[in-house]
């Protein structure tokens, strides 16, 4: 199964899919350092360093290679930012 990672982070759930049998066609997210990780770990081929409120899903299917009307294209895969939308961020700290 063919899947667009987005939110990726360093690659956490990247590694999962991949593990599980996924093919892992794009991972984007706007945290450059996240990406950098990302790219030592699991390889820079696939990983794009990008704000994606600037970016359309026509854009998205380009990157990724992939052709809805040409190549089977399976699962959109969102890793929505946890920590700094939380409504505890920040809780018990000083």
């Amino acid at each position: 199964m063919r899947v667009i990672n987005l939110f990726s982070g360093c690659g956490g759930c990247s590694l999962g899919l991949i593990q599980a049998g996924f093919e892992v066609r794009l991972a984007a997210d706007i945290d450059e350092e996240a990406c950098e990780t990302y790219a030592a770990n699991l390889g820079k081929e696939v990983i794009w360093p990008v704000d994606l409120s600037n970016v359309g899903p026509d854009e998205l299917l380009e990157r990724s290679q992939l052709d809805l009307g040409k190549v089977r294209f399976d699962s959109w895969w969102s890793t929505l930012p946890g920590f700094q939308f939380s409504w505890c961020k920040g809780l018990g700290r000083s």
